[in-house]
């Protein structure tokens, strides 16, 4: 807005702008408005967690998927990264992401068949040194502990733990595994550890999946049961060195 200041004008009509140098009265065009630059993002800025997850989740379930150790729906992929994408999204920019059952929720890759409600028994996931993942499986009965199909003679628990950088290099995906099978009579298993060491890089996610099949053999052959209904499988841990 202009103001008339004894014989002349001072301050703003439309595009103008009347002001005084040295006692000189002037007039000259408003300026343009700049444009607000956009920052930079630091280039250790934190990557989201939507595409961390995708650059690196994502091929980590294409692998599970390929080993065909449990059944994958039609919703199993989008349903499997939505839930990985929500714990990364949790803990991935905090300064720590332990890898133990305690701090991730148990998640069911099939829902025809929920672990928990077969193996009465938890595992435990924790760490040890040199980046080693130990995942304990407590002392138990089969016959008491373990919910099996019928005629069922044996089962085999599969544990394993897969790692990568979450970079853009999405074949950088490995793996370790590791099996435990036995019968399942009316007979005390002795509790059992099993220890994955010199696990990837520090700054690497890790998780640790268990599954669970049954054989109608006594001796863990080929004659697994393919019924959904009977091959629970699930992540029990999820986190970073």
């Amino acid at each position: 807005m202009a103001r008339m200041k004894g014989d002349s004008w001072s301050g703003g009509i439309g595009p103008v702008i009347f002001y005084e140098v040295n006692g000189q009265k002037r007039i000259r065009s408003k300026p343009d408005k700049k444009r607000k630059r956009r920052k930079e993002e630091p280039a250790n800025a934190p990557v989201p967690a939507f595409t961390a997850v995708s650059r690196g989740g994502s091929p980590m379930i294409n692998l599970m998927k390929k080993q065909r150790l449990f059944p994958f729906a039609t919703d199993t992929y989008s349903k499997t990264r939505g839930w990985m994408i929500k714990e990364y999204a949790k803990y991935a920019l905090e300064g720590e992401w332990p890898i133990c059952s305690e701090q991730t929720p148990m998640y069911q890759f099939n829902k025809a068949c929920d672990l928990r409600n077969l193996l009465l028994v938890t595992p435990v996931v924790k760490t040890g040194p040199n980046q080693t993942v130990i995942v304990q499986i407590p002392a138990f009965n089969p016959a008491k502990k373990l919910i099996t199909p019928p005629k069922c003679k044996s089962a085999v628990i599969t544990v394993q733990v897969l790692y990568s950088e979450f970079k853009s290099n999405v074949d950088a995906i490995y793996f370790k595994r590791e099996e435990y099978g036995f019968s399942t009579g009316n007979q005390e298993l002795p509790a059992k550890e099993m220890q994955f060491s010199d696990i990837g890089n520090e700054g690497d996610t890790i998780l640790v999946v268990m599954t669970i099949r049954f054989c109608m053999s006594p001796h863990q052959d080929s004659s697994f049961l393919n019924d959904p209904a009977w091959l629970p499988a699930a992540i029990l841990a999820m986190g970073r060195f």
